[in-house]
């Protein structure tokens, strides 16, 4: 695709409602991986509290999944937030 197709269709708000849909698809099963992916963390980080081995690796990946999994929802429900604004402002 041409750049100037690509600008082209920026311009087109339907376009751009389709693209926002898809994005916001892509995003939410990721949200949803990264929810099965939370419980997992979990998992890990109650078999260290059991466990009398250093664990510093795994305990690091279940950290990051943790802290990244509270991000995404925060920007989850920013956009949801932002998203319901944007229809109010619409109907203004």
């Amino acid at each position: 695709m041409s750049e100037s197709t690509i600008r082209r269709k920026l311009k087109n708000p339907a376009f751009i409602e389709q693209y926002d849909q898809a994005r916001r698809k892509a995003f939410s099963i990721s949200l949803g991986r990264l929810q099965y992916m939370t419980t997992q963390a979990c998992s890990v980080i109650e078999e260290l509290l059991n466990s009398k081995k250093p664990s510093s690796t795994r305990l690091s990946a279940a950290r990051t999944i943790l802290e990244y999994g509270v991000k995404w929802l925060e920007l989850s429900d920013i956009e949801t937030r932002l998203s319901s604004l944007e229809k109010k402002m619409e109907g203004k």
